[in-house]
């Protein structure tokens, strides 16, 4: 018995010695020296994106909140501002930009619409820059975007609290 032990643990370790470990695929860095973040204002997180999705024409779309505006995060207009860029199949970017004005703007979610465009949800306190419409405090705000990142229109939802936006 005690000799079919070890024949069984020596196999069981040689096995997996040579049993494959799953590897990184591909990883690149996006972001400034300040605070970049993909969720609501957690502070433990920075650096990421909220969300990375294919685009069914080929390549990616990322996007979170950032308070940078340097590195890749150029465009800022104030304390925070929603970012997203185009990536090509090869995840290099194509396009970047930050959206919002000069207050406080977090990103929510991106959705792609048919081929021609992508609506994202987020919200802010602005009412300059990109943003127009704010009732109140923080609002809703919708955005709808066409492939080159430019702004076909926007929207804000809300009454004179507090109204986010976090899912499409």
């Amino acid at each position: 018995m005690r000799f079919a032990l070890i024949i069984f643990l020596t196999l069981f370790v040689f096995s997996n010695s040579f049993s494959q470990v799953p590897g990184i695929k591909w990883q690149k860095t996006f972001g400034g020296t300040n605070y970049d973040d993909p969720s609501r204002y957690d502070s433990s997180v920075a650096d990421h994106p909220k969300v990375f999705i294919p685009i069914k024409s080929g390549g990616y779309f990322i996007a979170g909140t950032t308070q940078s505006n340097n590195g890749d995060m150029i465009g800022n207009h104030g304390i925070s501002d929603i970012w997203i860029a185009r990536l090509d199949t090869a995840r290099n970017i194509i396009w970047k930009n930050c959206y919002g004005g000069t207050s406080r703007e977090t990103f929510g979610s991106i959705q792609q619409v048919g081929d021609d465009g992508f609506i994202l949800i987020g919200s802010t306190y602005s009412n300059n820059g990109d943003v127009s419409g704010n009732h109140g405090q923080e609002d809703i705000w919708v955005v709808r975007l066409n492939m080159d990142g430019e702004i076909l229109w926007q929207n804000c939802f809300g009454g004179t609290a507090n109204d986010q936006g976090n899912y499409i």
